[in-house]
């Protein structure tokens, strides 16, 4: 287990806690920009990294909260680096990661955000600072398109690596397969080994380095075809990894779409004006057009109308509403003009639990895969020092 909190835990946005420190952050497995569109695996040593606590709560005196969005952060292997990196600075207070949406908010004395970014960049990543959310919001990091890399590496790096298990069964020259085997890792396994690197300068042995170290071992031993497959079938495995919290992140994006980002609100002198919806705040009354979407939860103050709410419930046929009914945000007013009292803001609504719900479900692991985890700690480093041991002894027999 890591070492013990700096700070007290507060519960964040996304209501995750990372098993191992008491610390939040979403557990997922990911696709980010990688050069091949590679994830990241589980990690292997750096699970028990020591790190501060994170801390979403009020901001203490002195310092100041910056939200980062790191594109190459979403698993992790990357976050443990950056908690290895920043927790030892002593102007850096807390850290609070959200893989889902790869951004990190860094509470940290003011005037320092250009050298967290700098450390950031030291570990092969960039930081893109985003302003923080109005009312509580979700701000601009769950907005972003699809980060999927081509396919076509992958597929070339498959074929090359068949093509290596086949020389070298039908014993054909064994310059044919170790061409095939180091085109094989040079199309899919550029991206793992510098990872690799990156983690290896760190004093990280993750997942990447383990890699890194093992096919490079085969290819000193000449074991082509083996080289090849491993890194290939490595590969695979995390781009079936990156479709599916790929496929997470539409899901979401569809859901934040559902609720208008504007609301009509009626103004203490009977004006209706357009306002953000993260500014309504609880109390205001809402005027909701026919076959407009209800920004926010709230009971109806007066109007008759039917509401299709099937977004949100399922319901196939809408639901007749009138004053005391109670409407969810990112319903359609399908008939009538409804006006709305709000008894939700936008992070609270119905509708931003169902998000949180399904970033929960994405970040939580199975017992199994908890256990992995644990096993991994202490089974790479060991796979490491065995090997040098081994090359130790063989050195000395030689001699």
């Amino acid at each position: 287990a890591e070492t013990a909190c700096t700070a007290p835990v507060q519960p964040h946005d996304h209501g995750c806690r990372d098993e191992h420190a008491h610390r939040h952050a979403h557990d997922s497995g990911h696709e980010h920009k990688h050069e091949h569109g590679a994830c990241c695996g589980h990690p292997g040593g750096e699970m028990e990294t020591p790190a501060k606590a994170v801390d979403a709560g009020p901001i203490p005196d002195g310092y100041v909260r910056s939200r980062l969005r790191i594109a190459q952060m979403d698993c992790p292997t990357e976050e443990t680096m950056i908690r290895r990196k920043l927790a030892g600075r002593p102007d850096v207070h807390s850290l609070e990661f959200d893989l889902m949406q790869r951004v990190l908010s860094v509470v940290h004395a003011p005037g320092v955000l250009s050298g967290i970014e700098a450390a950031i960049r030291e570990l092969g990543m960039i930081g893109e600072a985003l302003p923080e959310a109005v009312g509580g919001g979700r701000g601009n990091a769950a907005v972003h398109g699809d980060d999927l890399a081509p396919v076509w590496p992958l597929a070339l790096g498959g074929i090359a690596a068949l093509g290596a298990e086949v020389a070298h069964w039908a014993s054909l020259s064994e310059w044919i397969a170790a061409g095939l085997a180091l085109a094989a890792v040079a199309v899919c396994g550029t991206g793992t080994y510098r990872k690799g690197w990156v983690a290896l300068r760190h004093g990280a042995l993750n997942i990447n380095a383990l890699m890194s170290l093992a096919v490079t071992g085969a290819l000193l031993l000449r074991q082509w075809p083996e080289a090849a497959m491993v890194m290939v079938l490595f590969t695979l495995a995390e781009r079936i990894e990156a479709r599916s919290l790929e496929r997470a992140r539409r899901a979401i994006r569809g859901l934040l779409q559902l609720a208008p980002e504007r609301a009509t609100v009626r103004q203490p002198d009977g004006r209706w004006i357009d306002v953000p919806s993260a500014e309504v705040r609880l109390g205001d009354r809402l005027r909701v057009r026919p076959g407009e979407r209800i920004a926010l939860d709230g009971i109806v103050a007066a109007g008759r109308s039917s509401v299709d709410q099937a977004p949100i419930t399922g319901e196939s046929l809408p639901v007749d509403k009138a004053p005391g009914d109670t409407v969810f945000a990112g319903t359609i007013n399908a008939t009538g003009e409804l006006e709305v009292t709000v008894t939700a803001r936008a992070n609270d609504s119905t509708l931003a639990r169902i998000i949180h719900a399904v970033e929960k479900a994405q970040a939580s692991r199975a017992p199994i895969q908890r256990f992995i985890d644990r096993f991994a700690a202490r089974y790479t480093p060991a796979v490491v020092r065995s090997e040098e041991h081994t090359s130790e002894l063989q050195s000395h027999l030689m001699i």
